[in-house]
């Protein structure tokens, strides 16, 4: 737990510091689910997805595609051009010499000097001019991203590959499926039981039922789209797992006493 408080303390320290917000790319699955979140949750990325919704198509496949095969030439931080021509970090996590995702740091003002472009630029935005530059102190910079990134790779060694018990092995279904329409008949034959047993088995290791656990871990990942996003309230809800808007609003308001637009303007963090 100590940690975890540790590593939370710094990334927001390094986000202060440095004007910018920090998101993980997981390339092997491998990487730990909660300390950074997976999407450019940054206010300028998410406007401009929300205007644009191909970007997200766009962004993921140069992230997951260009970037990787620029990091097998030479596995160091660099800079690079989004698609949308905005300057932005990429710090490597490496284990064992094989590259398990990357920590992404900004966005920033374009700068001159990057190691990546994306091939297809699309139309600059123009509130662009309200990104700040990429820091000045760049080795600084480059020196607390590769730390970040490091300790992140020291978690990954310190965890079992594969789930080693039925507890963690329904941890990780929920991770790995959440937003998806999968419940407890395929948790059951996971854990080769059926459903009824694996509904005991569920209540017994956790203290409460498969959709209780499936709900809560939606929400989760709800709260934080909401607090770092600005995707309308219906897409979070559909980003994870929820059938609809108003059916997310519902269950949210249960658990919370308030709204997700009322979450949201009380939890959100100002603009970096």
């Amino acid at each position: 737990m100590r940690d975890q408080t540790v590593l939370l303390n710094a990334i927001d320290a390094f986000e202060k510091q440095f004007g910018c917000r920090l998101c993980l790319h997981d390339y092997t699955g491998r990487l730990p689910k909660d300390v950074l979140p997976t999407y450019h949750l940054n206010p300028f990325c998410t406007g401009l997805k929300k205007s644009n919704p191909r970007l997200d198509r766009v962004c993921y496949s140069f992230d997951r595609n260009d970037v990787q095969e620029l990091l097998a030439q030479s596995p160091r931080p660099f800079l690079k051009h989004c698609p949308c021509g905005m300057a932005e970090a990429v710090f490597p996590i490496i284990l064992e010499h094989r590259l398990l995702g990357c920590v992404f740091a900004g966005p920033y003002a374009p700068a001159e000097e990057v190691a990546l472009t994306a091939p297809k630029l699309f139309q600059r935005p123009r509130n662009a001019a309200r990104l700040p530059p990429v820091p000045e102190a760049l080795e600084a910079f480059y020196a607390y991203g590769e730390l970040i990134s490091l300790e992140i790779a020291r978690r990954v060694s310190l965890r079992p590959v594969l789930p080693s018990t039925e507890k963690e092995t329904v941890q990780a279904f929920l991770d790995a499926n959440f937003p998806q329409n999968k419940g407890l008949d395929d948790i059951a034959a996971i854990l080769s039981l059926s459903p009824a047993r694996a509904s005991e088995r569920i209540q017994k290791l956790f203290g409460r039922g498969f959709t209780a656990l499936l709900r809560e871990r939606r929400l989760e990942a709800a709260k934080q789209l909401l607090r770092y996003s600005c995707f309308k309230i219906e897409t979070v809800a559909l980003r994870c797992g929820f059938r609809s808007g108003e059916y997310f609003h519902r269950v949210f308001h249960r658990e919370t006493g308030m709204s997700p637009k009322e979450y949201r303007a009380v939890h959100a963090p100002p603009e970096v």
